[in-house]
């Protein structure tokens, strides 16, 4: 069974780490979800599934955001 990683800010509630679950699982179909927490991310998430990394994190944004105004 291939595996899927989440990777979150830091611990979030039962409801919205089942609601991230299910997302994926919808997205990328039944597979082994593996959560590990990030304080680095400041807010927001990041999957990395299939070899690709969908970063969904505040860092990223605002790194993002940085280098458009530089």
């Amino acid at each position: 069974m291939e595996k899927t990683v989440i990777i979150t800010a830091g611990n979030m509630s039962a409801n919205t780490y089942k609601a991230l679950c299910d997302g994926v699982s919808e997205r990328f179909g039944n597979r082994e979800i593996e959560h590990k927490t990030d304080d680095s991310l400041i807010g927001g998430f990041m999957v990395i599934a299939d070899g690709k990394v969908y970063d969904y994190s505040i860092s990223s944004k605002l790194a993002r955001f940085k280098n458009a105004l530089v």
